[in-house]
């Protein structure tokens, strides 16, 4: 319990100095990351949750962006999807893809956290992928919570400096499979060219000191969105 705080209370302090300008267009969303500038070009068929919902909902959290479907009426009911950047400590060019990916799913498996009475979280595994010239990790992950499910998949894209986290839900009564929603979140993200992953051909190591700060976000997030989830919001 003392190391999850810890690492809880690094992340805030490293993501809070990650200000970053968002700009929603009628088809795009641009974010200017100090570490990374990228591009998400809203799906047809979904629109952004405003960002006055996503700081309410999740206070003190960094969220770039959020989508949903047109067709929900609230919000958070049924599918959506939520993307940041997470930082690294150090830049990922130079380290290979395939000891990245292993150390992920080294951190998962060690930080998973523990099933409780009224909650159970199921880790379904990570896979890896490299598509149009950009590296994904990405982890299924199925949660309970009371009467509450909800299904998970994060992809993590690899940037110079960390991650882009694009993390799609699946609650009672949505309509895009999990599958579905990785297709919409790889194929619809672009990352400026001074900030892409450059693999190196040499079998350098990465530390896992190096990845834990994001990996650790990533199953803190699955929780919080499990805490507000009976909180829903219309849309107006």
């Amino acid at each position: 319990m003392r190391t999850r705080n810890t690492i809880q209370r690094i992340w805030i302090i490293i993501m809070m100095s990650f200000v970053g300008i968002y700009t929603y267009g009628q088809d795009t969303i641009q974010v200017l990351q100090k570490s990374c500038k990228y591009t998400f070009v809203i799906p047809e068929g979904w629109d952004t949750i405003p960002r006055s919902v996503l700081m309410q909902k999740l206070p003190g959290y960094s969220i770039d962006a959020g989508l949903y479907p047109l067709q929900q009426q609230e919000y958070f009911k049924g599918n959506y999807i939520l993307i940041n950047f997470l930082p690294t400590i150090k830049t990922l060019n130079g380290c290979p893809f395939k000891q990245i990916e292993e150390d992920l799913v080294k951190m998962n498996k060690k930080n998973l956290l523990p099933n409780t009475d009224t909650l159970r979280v199921t880790y379904k595994g990570t896979e890896s992928k490299k598509l149009d010239g950009y590296c994904h990790v990405y982890t299924l992950s199925s949660i309970v919570k009371d009467s509450v499910a909800l299904e998970c998949v994060q992809d993590l894209l690899l940037t110079k400096f960390g991650y882009v986290s694009l993390s799609g839900y699946q609650k009672e009564g949505g309509k895009y499979a999990l599958s579905e929603l990785l297709d919409i979140m790889t194929r619809n993200v672009q990352i400026q060219q001074p900030y892409k992953y450059v693999e190196s051909a040499s079998k350098q190591h990465i530390t896992c000191v190096q990845v834990m700060v994001s990996v650790c976000i990533g199953l803190l997030a699955y929780i919080i969105i499990i805490l507000f989830s009976k909180r829903k919001k219309n849309k107006k």
